[in-house]
């Protein structure tokens, strides 16, 4: 493209003589008026702007154009409003440049500028007085030293109009002249009143129409002959079983429609395709991209990477050298087509179409077309934005409707009931007569039946988890016994057993032995067995050596010791206060929850600690087993 812009389907180039122009205009020094358009196939458009702009004139100009209207858009630009008469055109072919020219105040006449077209449009011969408007947005410098025209050409004007309508009067004019009484021979006439008629009346051939009075006074004889006269028209009798009597009609006879009625509407049902939207306006019809090639004579080929234009997938068949009028709905969209031959060849292709209706003929070749929408803003665009659009025969538009195909889908065949193979019938469904099973013949129950079943046998059944076996509910069971009477123990009896059992606890810095353990229930626990222990040295120096059950601390204990053969251990609230007859004795303590030995300063020290051997705070009795004060966390 000559202004590198890819987005932009049309460029216009001012030449250098219109530069000239342009500068002399905003000086003042000149005039200019614009002149004529001529039309060309030569493509331009990838030819650069410097190559543009020495242009003095077009190759391969079709026709010329007159300028049909010059108005202003501002000071500096006006809209020159090109008609090209498609009846003048030489033939069929393909626009795509178009030449400005114009007359300066010394009445030079210059190429002004060129508007090159990115897609060619197509210009069809027609011999009816079809005509193209081109829009032409030119810069002028100075639009008040511009000449502002308005082609007469074709417009009548109203002294022309009124001099061509003396000669005649209005239709209400003229009923106004013609009495009442005065009957139409043409149509059915409804007497109101009693009218005499001076030579009596005929039928069609010319036969005088006997009245109620000659009937009632004519003689036997006369009226014999009538009756011989009709019989001779008559060549028998009906046959019953051949006529439609009044009573076998399911509608009384003055309601039935006559043949005329009935080929009347034939004729509307063979033309109702008038009316019909040939499009349809489903996304999936549609698909983004347009046309890489519609070279005249080819079959199209279209790209996919353009998200600047919609198109139908498939083509619209039509009718060939038949009138369409297209029609849009939103004045945002713009549209166009090719059309194709049976052979799937381009015939042509349209031009941008920007108003609301459009009505063409089709050339004597087209069977189908392929129709392109897009933003006239050349905005990105996708299926989900389109328009409402309808194509219908005739060359009157008609109220938008959808395409028969967009209402009458076919049903998605995985939403009904088929007769064979195994599926999943979704939501409610009523059966008059309860469904039975083919092999037995058995009713399928209901689901409330299920329901009733399912409550009773809950009523009488113990629920668990069917992957851990664990009983999800509680049950309670008055008697339950195993194996011939034997009773069962509940998890209160064992828990109950735990609390009340000795356990051995974990002892630290110890090389042998055994302590054991007993919640007394009351705050306290019992302790008694034997350990050996080594006991770190150092006064200050914490050796743990018992360890509470796993949910328990010891939280104090104030134990006097005595030993005996040498083998206990003095464990005194301080430290040396023991008695005669043993030789090393340490303080116990606790700390963190674990009972502890304080060490001496010498050496580590092995001990046999006996809690067997301990006594009360009082030191009155014996304490065995030896009690310490619990919590439990």
């Amino acid at each position: 493209m000559a202004s590198n812009d890819e987005q932009r389907s049309a460029t216009t180039i001012l030449t250098t003589a219109a530069q000239s122009i342009a500068a002399r205009l905003i000086a003042n020094e000149t005039t200019a008026k614009f002149t004529k358009a001529e039309i060309s196939t030569t493509n331009l458009f990838n030819q650069s702007v410097t190559e543009l702009q020495v242009l003095t004139s077009l190759d391969n100009v079709q026709q010329t154009a007159d300028i049909n209207t010059v108005t202003v858009i501002n000071n500096n630009t006006v809209n020159v409003n090109v008609a090209i008469d498609q009846t003048k055109a030489p033939n069929n072919y393909q626009m795509n440049s178009v030449g400005l020219f114009a007359v300066d105040g010394d009445g030079k006449e210059v190429l002004y500028s060129v508007t090159v077209l990115k897609d060619p449009v197509y210009i069809h011969q027609d011999a009816m007085g079809s005509a193209l408007g081109i829009d032409l947005e030119t810069v002028v410098g100075q639009a008040s030293n511009v000449e502002i025209s308005v082609n007469p050409a074709g417009a009548v004007t109203n002294e022309i109009l009124k001099a061509a309508l003396a000669d005649y009067v209005k239709t209400d004019y003229v009923k106004s002249l013609i009495p009442a009484t005065v009957i139409d021979g043409s149509k059915p006439a409804d007497f109101k009143e009693a009218v005499t008629l001076e030579k009596g009346a005929v039928d069609g051939a010319g036969n005088a129409i006997a009245t109620t009075k000659n009937v009632s006074d004519g003689d036997a004889e006369t009226l014999k002959s009538a009756k011989d006269y009709a019989d001779t028209k008559i060549s028998g009798k009906a046959d019953d079983s051949k006529v439609v009597h009044t009573s076998d009609m399911r509608k009384p006879a003055n309601d039935v429609a006559g043949i005329e009625e009935v080929n009347t509407l034939q004729t509307q049902v063979n033309n109702s395709a008038v009316g019909t939207n040939l499009i349809t306006n489903l996304s999936s019809n549609w698909a983004q991209g347009w046309i890489i090639s519609s070279t005249i004579g080819i079959p199209p080929t279209f790209k996919g990477d353009n998200n600047l234009r919609i198109r139908t997938l498939q083509t619209i068949p039509v009718s060939s050298n038949s009138p369409y009028t297209f029609s849009i709905n939103d004045t945002l969209f713009k549209l166009s087509w090719l059309e194709i031959d049976s052979n799937g060849n381009t015939i042509c292709t349209a031009p941008w179409i920007t108003s609301a209706n459009y009505a063409f003929t089709t050339t004597s070749t087209t069977t189908q077309l392929y129709i392109v929408v897009a933003y006239k803003t050349d905005a990105i665009i996708n299926t989900s934005n389109l328009p409402k659009l309808k194509l219908e025969k005739g060359s009157v538009a008609t109220d938008w409707s959808p395409n028969p195909s967009d209402i009458l889908t076919k049903a998605d065949d995985s939403k009904v009931a088929h007769l064979s193979g195994a599926e999943e019938i979704g939501g409610q469904k009523t059966f008059d007569t309860a469904p039975v099973d083919k092999t037995t013949g058995n009713p399928y129950i209901t689901k409330s039946d299920v329901t009733t079943a399912v409550s009773a046998v809950n009523a009488n059944m113990v629920h668990r988890n069917p992957n851990t076996g664990v009983v999800s509910e509680p049950v309670d069971f008055t008697k339950l016994t195993v194996e011939g009477g034997k009773s069962v123990a509940t998890s209160d009896d064992l828990k109950s057993l735990e609390a009340s059992a000795w356990r051995p606890l974990t002892l630290k810095n110890s090389s042998s032995g055994i302590i054991l353990f007993k919640d007394n229930g009351n705050g306290t626990a019992s302790l008694t067995g034997s350990a050996n222990f080594t006991v770190a040295k150092g006064t200050k120096t914490l050796t743990p050596a018992i360890t509470p059950p796993t949910g328990y601390i010891f939280t104090s204990l104030n134990w006097n010791e005595r030993s005996y053969n040498n083998n206990g251990v003095w464990a005194n609230k301080y430290m040396g206060s023991g008695s005669s007859g043993v030789l090393d004795s340490f303080d116990t303590i606790i700390s963190n929850g674990v009972i502890c030995f304080l060490g001496q300063d010498d050496n580590d020290k092995p001990i046999t600690f006996s809690p067997s051997e301990l006594t009360t705070v009082n030191n009155s009795t014996d304490c065995n087993p030896a009690l310490v004060s619990i919590s439990k966390v």
